[in-house]
């Protein structure tokens, strides 16, 4: 006969919050795409990156309340007491806290400054979101595969937020150099022809 483990489902529910909130984000972006308006509102991408930064906050204000919690009731919390994968204790509550509120104030801080550049996107939450689960993720391990999942779902998203502004491409100063060159040589043909124009004329 097969035993049910016994699992304490509990404790996996800072990163089951934040897993949830990056879902919603990515699924609330297609809907509201595809959507005129809402509530008698017309949807322009500002409003759409303004509704997906505002659950993400309220996601990641959910996280930091339960990790909060779990670092108030002290002791420690296993996930699975026969094979110890996952566990929280006061540190690492405490730590799970602080990945939320980092991650809570940069969707925060960051609203104005996608909008100015007009790449207010709902993937960008979902992926610090993903990123911050990875880091609650490794903060908790107690297990070298767990430890490796969490630095691979942590890794992964940064990866991607370090090119997410695809849209503006940075000249390279090779090019920045020929074009700069393009320019000038004309104005020197230009100079050179009218001193043979002057020269000529006296």
């Amino acid at each position: 006969m097969i035993s049910v483990p016994d699992l304490n489902l509990g404790v996996l529910l800072p990163i089951v919050l934040v897993a949830i909130g990056s879902m919603v984000i990515l699924m609330g972006e297609v809907l509201l795409s595809r959507a005129d308006t809402v509530l008698g509102r017309k949807v322009t991408e500002p409003f759409i990156g303004t509704v997906l930064a505002a659950t993400a906050i309220f996601f990641l204000a959910l996280t930091l309340y339960a990790s909060g919690v779990a670092f108030a009731g002290g002791g420690v919390q296993v996930f699975n007491p026969d094979h110890p994968m996952y566990q929280l204790d006061p540190f690492s509550s405490l730590v799970t806290a602080v990945v939320a509120l980092s991650a809570l104030l940069s969707c925060a801080l960051s609203i104005a400054y996608l909008s100015e550049l007009r790449i207010n996107h709902g993937e960008y939450y979902a992926l610090i979101m993903l990123s911050a689960s990875g880091m609650m993720l490794m903060v908790a391990a107690v297990d070298l595969i767990a430890v490796f999942l969490g630095l691979e779902l942590m890794s992964i998203p940064i990866y991607v937020l370090a090119g997410f502004r695809r849209r503006i491409r940075r000249e390279s100063p090779r090019m920045r150099f020929h074009r700069t060159r393009r320019t000038r040589a004309p104005s020197r043909r230009a100079k050179s022809r009218s001193q043979r124009i002057r020269s000529g004329s006296t």
